[in-house]
């Protein structure tokens, strides 16, 4: 497990609150994923609030859906 990840000029950290560029959840990163094909080799698990389940849930998000 990495601690921070930088790819494409994105920089993420354990702990780090981002947002999801799509829907504007709030999301905190929890862990950094690697071993994925390319062109992102890593995925940024994040656990954030789900609306409609009503319950913290815990997603795997490509980099370049999150904004830092």
């Amino acid at each position: 497990m990495h601690k921070e990840f930088i790819e494409h000029g994105l920089k993420f950290n354990i702990g780090q609150v981002v947002t999801h560029k799509a829907n504007k959840f709030e999301l905190v990163v929890t862990e950094i994923d690697a071993g994925y094909d390319a062109p992102y080799y890593e995925r940024i698990i994040c656990k954030y609030w789900h609306p409609t389940k009503e319950q913290y849930v815990e997603d795997k998000f490509y980099p370049t859906e999150l904004e830092p």
